[in-house]
């Protein structure tokens, strides 16, 4: 009996396993990024451009781009919602 439960238990988390390797690999189709002009203002177009038809896409808020110190303290100081 002490068997059957070990060959179960094993069983049932090499499903586990596998079902959290599908659910956690992103859907990007291959080659989504091969034509995106980068670093342009032609990025974001290129890439929703790319996206199967079937692909739903949702827009959110532009975030800040901080690259020196003086945009990380301009950030530091804007105020929060």
């Amino acid at each position: 009996m002490r068997g059957a439960v070990k060959t179960r238990l094993a069983a049932d988390i090499g499903k586990a396993a596998a079902l959290s390797f599908y659910r956690r690999t992103p859907m990007v189709p291959h080659g989504l990024f091969g034509t995106v002009r980068w670093s342009t203002k032609h990025a974001l177009t290129d890439t929703l451009a790319g996206l199967p038809k079937s692909f739903r896409v949702a827009m959110l808020g532009e975030l800040d781009d901080i690259d020196d110190g003086a945009a990380w303290t301009a950030w530091r100081t804007e105020p929060r919602v």
